[in-house]
């Protein structure tokens, strides 16, 4: 669970989602694939779903696909978010489910907007948007 300010920068694959409960920061949660070497995933916790900070005061998702991919890998889970943005080369910025079963993304909580122009793909299991 992550509480507070604060930020965390590398690259590699990051899982968040704890049986403690939601994460509870109220900045935005970046995804940066500007590592030439290495793309850049955050991913959910199997079964643990709404982990993602979300609702007045809580920040936006943007995912940076600037030179390398990243990723949003939702593992099968539902979360919900305020406003899902991308910048950087869109087609380097990918939302999908690297688990078997569906996922669900809830987008536009706390009457968030953003502008997302990346790519929203089943992979091992099924992403539905809502």
């Amino acid at each position: 669970m992550i509480v507070g300010e604060g930020g965390g920068n590398g690259v590699g694959t990051l899982t968040v989602g704890s049986a403690a409960g939601a994460n509870d920061y109220a900045g935005n949660t970046t995804i940066n694939g500007t590592n030439a070497t290495a793309a850049s995933t955050l991913q959910m916790a199997a079964t643990r779903n709404n982990v993602m900070p979300h609702g007045t005061g809580k920040g936006n998702v943007l995912l940076n696909g600037a030179t390398v991919v990243s990723t949003l890998n939702l593992n099968a889970t539902t979360q919900t978010i305020n406003g899902l943005n991308s910048t950087g080369a869109v087609a380097n910025a990918i939302i999908n489910s690297g688990t078997a079963g569906s996922a669900i993304l809830i987008v536009g909580d706390g009457n968030a907007n953003g502008s997302f122009g990346g790519t929203i793909q089943n992979g091992s299991g099924s992403v539905g948007l809502t």
